[in-house]
């Protein structure tokens, strides 16, 4: 064991009297979380969008630059299932 990792180890004792391991990084509030019901409102408004256009009209409605990713984590997150209407073979 380094020095290092000893003297951090005191440090932590002294400060919390404790030594087990620190938690790993923070649980961060997804941006989309604090404006759920507005993105809700659009998705259902709009079921037929593809997240590229979930995303511009975010940036419109909300002021919002997200990922398609992030929209894509949104909606397995609440069960939303995007679904294209199916509109029959064109003749």
């Amino acid at each position: 064991m380094s020095p290092d990792t000893v003297r951090r180890l005191v440090k932590q004792y002294r400060l919390t009297g404790d030594l087990s391991p620190r938690k790993c990084g923070t649980k961060k509030k997804s941006i989309l979380s604090k404006h759920e019901e507005a993105v809700i409102d659009i998705v259902e408004a709009h079921p037929d969008l593809t997240l590229w256009q979930y995303s511009d009209k975010l940036r419109d409605k909300l002021g919002i630059n997200v990922s398609t990713t992030m929209i894509d984590r949104f909606l397995k997150q609440h069960d939303i299932s995007l679904k294209k209407k199916y509109t029959g073979a064109k003749k």
